[in-house]
């Protein structure tokens, strides 16, 4: 018991010293929330490149194959603009890597295939809604205004 109250205020107060020897233009650690919008844009950005790189691909409409590219666009802004906002110079490189990793595995190229036909309508349409959700709620926090996530349709 009495080693707590000792320990407690010395974690404290390296944690305050850890902050305060900070630089006020030093990139913020990375944590585990940011990580995980990262990990979860990453892997939207996986099945849009598998759609994108598909046996399929060559058949698909012009305007498809284009607004596929634009999604993959949106999704890597977004992260350009946490990055941006945190001032983390290396989170696009770690979308990017994590981005073709996912896209590379076997699991991942078999699931987009069979559940999402390659980009498939259906699965477009989710990409769309989803894509355009991450830009509103992430903007919104970003730019401090932490609002209620956009209404379901």
């Amino acid at each position: 018991m009495r080693l707590h109250r000792i320990a407690l205020p010395l974690l404290l107060a390296a944690a305050l010293a850890a902050v305060a020897a900070t630089p006020a233009n030093a990139p913020r650690k990375l944590d585990d929330r940011r990580m995980s919008n990262v990990y979860a844009l990453a892997h939207a950005g996986a099945i849009l490149d598998i759609c994108l790189a598909s046996p399929d691909a060559a058949a698909f409409p012009e305007a498809k194959s284009r607004e596929i590219g634009d999604l993959a666009t949106r999704l890597a802004a977004v992260v350009r603009s946490i990055g941006a906002h945190f001032r983390d110079t290396e989170l696009v490189s770690i979308y990017d890597a994590t981005r073709a990793n996912m896209a590379a595995d076997t699991k991942l190229r078999f699931h987009v295939k069979s559940n999402h036909q390659y980009c498939g309508e259906r699965t477009l349409g989710e990409m769309r809604a989803y894509v355009a959700e991450n830009e509103a709620l992430i903007g919104n926090y970003l730019a401090g205004n932490r609002a209620a996530a956009p209404p379901k349709k």
